[in-house]
């Protein structure tokens, strides 16, 4: 029972998943809105909305058994056409070219459905894990108009979609017919709070009062100056996990000087990363060394330890990789000879 506040550091823009990528959205979706199947702690495929699947020698059909007795929100039954419906619409949508690979979803029966794909597409399962791929009733979505993904959203959720008052929150109210929760959740369902309240709290400031006072039960929008404050107070609590995010600084290798690659490399000596990471992020963020975050599948270890005698900071190094190069100290930084 009871009321469970969460505060969030930004206002949705919309929550249709036809239109919906940023994580404000998916924050609030993901409670009422459902895909097939949903990957589980430790990266596999479960079932969520399909109860089985099978895929063809050449993998480019597949074919899906949907769990019976699901509905939306509004009643409408969870069935291959609200898939199709569902598939088809996003294919128009945002999505699209994640899934531009399915040629056509046949209804084979109300609760079989078969995905006939162009090619064969080994992120197939890993696409239609995510939250983009959500399943809506066709009814529902017709009849709700322009309205949909701002005062109307129907899924299979645990909980259901009751206002959004802009500027303020968006209010969700458990599903009392909720009972298809993945393996891995203890609670099959219904979901335990009457209620799940998302706040719109954009200074950082007053998020972090509101927190530490009770008036909001948990964030993922704490900035990292603020997480020494959370973590020291009692009443409060933070759990701490490694990002799948890489901030980064983009650079043009296409021009000069940065197309020589000696340039880069004094770049690379003469930057005092470690301090950067404590002056920008407080101390709380993890050095990068490959374009992919420790946390995600496909990231080399190994890539840490080959990378760590480039990137070690040494501005008398870089100064010789210059000179070297051919540039020269003009008091003001360096220029190139000649230049």
């Amino acid at each position: 029972g009871g009321i469970l506040v969460e505060a969030m550091g930004t206002e949705p823009t919309n929550l249709d998943t036809f239109k919906a990528r940023r994580q404000p959205e998916l924050r609030i979706l993901h409670l009422i809105l459902e895909p097939l199947v949903v990957i589980n702690p430790s990266f596999k495929i479960e079932p969520l909305l399909a109860e089985s699947w099978t895929s063809s020698r050449d993998a480019k059909t597949w074919t899906f058994t949907l769990k019976k007795g699901i509905q939306f929100h509004n009643g409408e039954p969870f069935n291959a056409e609200a898939v199709k419906f569902s598939l088809d619409r996003h294919m128009k949508g945002t999505v699209g070219p994640n899934i531009k690979v399915l040629d056509s979803v046949e209804v084979k029966d109300s609760h079989t459905v078969i995905l006939h794909l162009k090619q064969p597409y080994p992120e197939l399962l890993l696409t239609l894990a995510s939250f983009e791929c959500t399943m809506v009733p066709p009814r529902g979505v017709s009849e709700a108009k322009n309205e949909w993904g701002s005062k109307v959203v129907l899924g299979t959720g645990p909980m259901k979609f009751k206002e959004w008052k802009s500027g303020e929150r968006v209010v969700l109210v458990r599903n009392p017919d909720y009972r298809h929760a993945p393996s891995f959740v203890s609670n099959k369902g219904p979901a335990y709070v009457d209620e799940y309240h998302f706040r719109f709290l954009v200074e950082p400031a007053t998020l972090l009062a509101e927190l530490t006072a009770g008036d909001v039960d948990l964030s993922a929008y704490v900035t990292e100056r603020d997480v020494n404050k959370v973590r020291d107070d009692p009443r409060t609590a933070l759990i701490e996990g490694k990002s799948t995010s890489a901030i980064y600084l983009a650079m043009n290798l296409k021009k000069k000087p940065l197309d020589d690659i000696k340039i880069r490399e004094a770049l690379a000596h003469a930057v005092d990363a470690e301090a950067v990471r404590k002056a920008a992020m407080s101390g709380v963020a993890s050095p990068l060394y490959t374009p992919l975050s420790p946390s995600l599948l496909g990231y080399w270890p190994g890539a840490e330890e080959g990378a760590k005698p480039l990137v070690k900071y040494d501005a008398a190094k870089a100064k010789q990789i210059l000179e070297a190069a051919g540039w020269k100290d003009s008091g003001k930084g360096y220029r190139e000879k000649g230049g």
